[in-house]
């Protein structure tokens, strides 16, 4: 920056009472090599829990925001957007860290192309502590097709756009890409799919006709904890975004078979899930059933999407409490044997 010019990018980093890993996204923010940005942090906590750590680092381009309420995750993200006086805005969760050259890949092509409304690229997978999870990582690369994808500017038609969002889920604007902030102001979003704003912000955007740069590298580190939002699920809003998307493009064609497939499979994996709860003990009788009644219901609905084998698998676990538990005590074992909840083939 120089003079009293505006700076180019806003780093919207919402912060709540999570604040283990917060030091280290600030400081991965502040080593950003392309340096022409204002990081701004809203702490949602009425306990003021991040101001403290944000007061440690002496650097001009922080600003501090301490909202009077919980405004909520996605709340306390838009709310800083809106603030923002930015052409671009980029979102770095508390939990994360961006590579250094995070900024300096994914910035230019979004002043090269005003048409553009996101750049993204791909990114790694850690561990609690920060370990790197190569295997995990090569596979969600793959299975978003983030590995193949040619690198630069990407214009699709409606059936790709389709698939790039609710069948590979390739952009994800949550954890690494630059969006141009008056297209999220232009969005409206569903109170439905509160907090899934990454993959709802992706959908409208295609949805609009958007177009979108891909930088073929990995450029920031998503933190797999307990903590985590993602490890909570997000079930109600995650249906509420597909079914919007196939209502919405009924006469979309094909990729809807796809999507629906995509879907089941989310299901699927919601309900292996709940058959692995009180494995240690921890979850009363209550819980176990109320844990059986939901994953019934998820095998319930994707059963004639899944390939034949889980669908045989799905069909039969949905019959009935008694055959729910038979099913759940095999899951269980295959879990101990191989700590996946994979039982059945793909096809």
């Amino acid at each position: 920056m120089s003079g009293n010019r505006a700076p180019t990018v806003t780093i919207v980093l919402p912060a709540y009472v999570r604040t283990d890993f917060l030091r280290h996204a600030i400081r991965s923010a502040l080593a950003q090599r392309y340096g022409d940005f204002v990081l701004s942090i809203g702490d949602n906590s009425t306990e003021r829990c991040a101001e403290r750590i944000v007061r440690e680092f002496d650097d001009p381009r922080i600003e501090y925001v301490a909202h009077p309420r919980n405004l909520g995750a996605q709340g306390n993200w838009f709310s800083l957007i809106e603030r923002a006086r930015t052409p671009l805005v980029a979102t770095l969760h508390d939990d994360d860290a961006w590579h250094e050259d995070f900024l300096q890949r994914l910035v230019p092509p979004m002043l090269e192309d005003p048409e553009l409304a996101m750049s993204f690229g791909d990114f790694d997978l850690i561990d609690s502590n920060g370990a790197a999870l190569p295997e995990a990582t090569a596979a969600l690369s793959a299975k978003t097709r983030r590995d193949r994808l040619p690198e630069g500017r990407i214009d699709m038609d409606r059936e790709m756009a389709l698939r790039m969002v609710a069948v590979w889920n390739a952009p994800n604007p949550a954890i690494c890409a630059v969006l141009r902030r008056d297209a999220v102001l232009q969005t409206r979003f569903a109170p439905q799919a509160v907090p899934l704003y990454d993959i709802w912000l992706s959908y409208q955007l295609l949805r609009r006709g958007a177009a979108v740069y891909y930088v073929r590298s990995r450029l920031s580190d998503y933190r797999l904890h307990a903590g985590s939002a993602t490890s909570s699920g997000f079930s109600n809003p995650e249906d509420h975004v597909f079914e919007r998307i196939l209502l919405e493009n009924a006469d979309a064609g094909a990729v809807l078979d796809e999507i629906r497939r995509y879907w089941a499979m989310i299901r699927w994996g919601r309900a292996l899930d709940d058959m692995l709860i009180g494995r240690r003990g921890a979850a009363s009788g209550a819980d176990i059933e109320r844990a059986s009644d939901r994953s019934r219901h998820e095998f319930r609905a994707a059963a004639p999407h899944l390939p034949p084998g889980r669908a045989v698998f799905a069909r039969l676990a949905a019959q009935s409490t008694l055959s729910w538990r038979l099913m759940q005590g095999l899951v269980r074992c295959k879990h101990r044997l191989t700590g996946r909840n994979s039982l059945v083939p793909t096809s």
